[in-house]
């Protein structure tokens, strides 16, 4: 006599459409902060590796944040002139971004703001008497199409 099956939901060999199990949602949330609280510790630990590298090093260590460091600084004591370079090309590049928006923020900052408060809500910028400046040009323009 063959053992009988209970079976719950549905019929003997149904696929499952129940989803994650409540256990299995509670595992990847606490996956999920442990990785954060390793890759933030990883952050402060070693500031000169990137993002990209420090998440490579603790997904390939099963995000052991003691290992990572190591295996990242025995790959930066062993690296040292490269690493250096890149960081050389890292931070010139970062400069010429910086250099590239300071003149636009010094151009707007040297010009006349259109009010004290800051806000430039008249849409022209060009200072006090902006809408009567505006009102004249736009006289012209109907008195010239006429």
């Amino acid at each position: 006599m063959a053992a009988t099956e209970m079976y719950t939901r549905g019929q003997p060999g149904d696929q499952d459409n129940r989803g994650e199990s409540l256990v299995q949602q509670h595992m990847d949330r606490m996956q999920q902060q442990k990785e954060a609280v390793a890759m933030e510790k990883l952050r402060l630990l070693l500031p000169q590796m990137g993002d990209m590298v420090r998440a490579l090093a603790l997904a390939r260590c099963e995000w052991d944040i003691d290992q990572a460091v190591q295996m990242l600084r025995s790959f930066h004591s062993a690296n040292l002139d490269k690493v250096n370079l890149i960081n050389k090309k890292r931070k010139k590049i970062r400069d010429d971004i910086e250099n590239f928006d300071e003149p636009k923020e010094g151009a707007a900052a040297g010009k006349p703001s259109p009010s004290s408060g800051g806000s430039s809500s008249s849409g022209s910028g060009s200072g006090s008497g902006s809408d009567s400046d505006t009102e004249e040009r736009k006289g012209k323009q109907r008195s010239s199409k006429r």
